[in-house]
Formats: C-alpha cells, sequence, structure tokens
C-alpha cells in the first residue's frame, strides 16, 4: 500500500478533530481520482464514485469522511477538486516539466500524447479554495476548480516551445516503461494504475463554480508563462 494512503486517511481524521473544537471550517483540496475511469465522459460534481485504483479508494473513503461529519454537524465543511495540476511550487509538473523545457531536454509525459486533458493551474486551485473557504454558501458541497479547455500533451508541448521560442521534443511513457522503471523507482510504479486518465480523454467540467461564483481559469499561455518564470528563478 503506498505511504500516502497510510498517513493522509488518519491525518485527516486529526485535522477534522481539531476543526470541530475549534469550530473552524473544513475545506478540504481534493483530486479526482475517486470517479475512476470515466470513459471520456466529463466529470462533473455529480459523478458517483467508482474508483479503479488504490489511490482513488482510499480518496473516496476520505471524502466520505469529510462529507460525514458535516451531516453530522461536527463541522462545516466542502471539497474542492481539481484534475492533474501545475504551475509554480508544484514539484512534479511544476518544476520536472518546465526545467526540462528550459534545459532543452526532452519532455516526459505519460500514456496516449493526443488525448484532451484537463490541467487545473496550482493558482486558480487556491483561488477556488479561498472561495470555498469564504462562502458559506459553498459549504456541505463539492466544487471542480475551473480549469479552462482541455488540450493534450503534444498541444502543451507546443504552446511551451512557442513561448521559449525554440522547439521541444516530449516521449511517452506507457504501462510497460513505468512497470520497468518501477522496479527501482517507487513513484513510477504507482503511476501505472493511474494510467487510464492518459490513455482516453480526461475532461473535468467545473461550470458548476464557474457559474455560482464568477471564478475563471487563468488563459492557458499565460499559466505557462508564470511557471516557467518560476522555474527559470528556481534554477537560478
Amino acid at each position: 500500500m503506498i505511504a500516502g494512503a497510510r498517513i493522509s486517511p488518519p491525518l485527516q481524521d486529526a485535522i477534522i478533530k481539531l476543526a470541530a473544537a475549534s469550530k473552524a471550517k473544513f475545506i478540504a483540496a481534493e483530486n479526482v481520482y475517486m470517479y475512476g475511469n470515466t470513459h471520456g465522459q466529463p466529470m462533473t460534481e455529480e459523478n458517483p464514485y467508482n474508483p479503479c485504483s488504490k489511490k482513488g479508494a482510499v480518496r473516496a473513503e476520505m471524502t466520505k469522511t469529510v462529507f460525514d461529519a458535516h451531516h453530522r454537524g461536527e463541522i462545516r465543511a466542502a471539497t474542492v477538486r481539481g484534475s492533474d495540476f501545475w504551475g509554480p511550487w508544484e514539484p512534479i509538473n511544476g518544476a520536472m516539466l518546465f526545467k526540462a523545457a528550459l534545459q532543452r531536454k526532452t519532455l516526459n509525459m505519460l500514456g496516449d500524447l493526443n488525448q484532451p486533458h484537463t490541467f487545473t493551474y496550482v493558482k486558480d486551485f487556491g483561488r477556488a479554495l479561498a472561495i470555498a473557504g469564504t462562502q458559506d454558501s459553498a459549504l456541505g458541497q463539492t466544487w471542480h476548480v475551473p480549469s479552462g479547455q482541455p488540450y493534450s500533451q503534444n498541444q502543451l508541448t507546443e504552446l511551451i516551445s512557442k513561448e521559449l521560442g525554440y522547439p521541444l521534443k516530449n516521449r511517452a511513457s506507457g504501462k510497460m516503461v513505468l512497470s520497468v522503471l518501477g522496479l527501482f523507482n517507487k513513484a513510477a510504479k504507482e503511476m501505472v494504475e493511474m494510467l487510464y486518465e492518459f490513455n482516453e480523454p480526461f475532461i473535468l467540467d467545473a461550470t458548476a463554480m464557474e457559474q455560482t461564483f464568477g471564478l475563471q481559469p487563468t488563459p492557458m499561455q499565460q499559466r505557462i508563462r508564470e511557471t516557467l518564470q518560476w522555474a527559470k528563478t528556481s534554477l537560478s
């Protein structure tokens, strides 16, 4: 079992107890693993939980714990969910991907590079969390972070190349490659069960938050520019 699956639930339980004792709101930052493989159908807040991975099963149980506590009146809670995210300070896609681009290295990506995929910007995630934490009307519900239109990984590579002014190459890792790497790298091994996200369209629908609170996603080219600027600073 992955370390996060052992650590995250009891950590969340402890924070829920603190929130209950202090009468503080509990706003959970979540991914969308609990929905499982929707086979290209856009994910909305109404999607049933149908996890197809260990990570998804843990996440489904954790979010159930949050709303059970809310419905019992122990805490006032909401959950905010984003798709795979990147941006400044994000260690995998923010650091590894954009630093590789700045160094003119081949970009390591996953699955089918032509499949549309929703990417959530970390700053938009932060804004969504702030809204959920300050608007009482958000409580007791799940909200998806407005993340903009989906892009394929090939399209992202082209957009990053355009911003930098030189062509970049990418390469995809599939199940076989990740399984072999997983013999030596636990992170690679854990990615095998998540490849479904990258082998079919993976699309997040955030209409509810956009229409209810007016939050709009940061334009993709601005995300790329800001993340590259951060990556340049962290490399210097």
